[in-house]
């Protein structure tokens, strides 16, 4: 991160919201969102 203090990012999105790489970006997909919520 070259921030001494951070270690990391944390990206948080909702989820199913594509980010345009298998729907269009903004785009919800209820099978993907399940997919996360079932493991």
């Amino acid at each position: 991160t070259g921030e001494d203090r951070i270690d990391a990012y944390l990206w948080v999105k909702l989820p199913g919201e594509s980010d345009g790489c298998s729907a269009a970006p903004g785009a919800f997909s209820p099978e993907y969102a399940h997919g996360l919520a079932t493991g």
